[in-house]
């Protein structure tokens, strides 16, 4: 099957991404290596501004998303090499399960999602993108403009 634009990774970007394309008339697929719903390492929360666009595409975040203490209000980076940082947002974000999260965009985004496949190449031509994937059932390409 031939599509409009091929998005790798089914992340927050990606299905993001995916869905702006779609409203648009765009046939996309989504490509993710790991199994949805899948684990990701992450701090599990969205900032504000994030949130803002999530809902303004996606709607309101599910319930079954979201995680006590609902409210963030900054994050806290701590580095191996001594570095303290306080990231506080410019008003409160939300603390969310990534892999409920990624499930939840990656089914309403739109698009064709294949997930467990493996992007191992891709080539590009004038007006031609061949991705290549390694799947549970071999390899394939998945042909797309972009």
């Amino acid at each position: 099957m031939y599509y409009d634009v091929a998005v790798v990774g089914a992340g927050p970007s990606g299905c993001m991404a995916a869905r702006v394309l779609v409203n648009e008339g765009f046939k996309v697929i989504v490509l993710e290596k790991e199994p949805i719903p899948r684990e990701k390492a992450c701090a599990g929360f969205v900032s504000p501004e994030a949130a803002g666009l999530i809902e303004s595409d996606f709607g309101p975040l599910p319930p079954e998303c979201l995680l006590q203490p609902l409210r963030t209000l900054g994050a806290r980076v701590l580095c191996e090499g001594g570095g303290d940082y306080r990231l506080p947002f410019t008003s409160a974000g939300v603390s969310v399960s990534r892999s409920r999260l990624d499930a939840w965009l990656a089914a309403n985004c739109g698009a064709e999602v294949r997930d467990g496949c493996e992007v191992e190449g891709i080539d590009v031509s004038r007006f031609q993108v061949r991705t290549h994937l390694k799947t549970a059932g071999g390899d394939e390409i998945v042909e797309s403009t972009y």
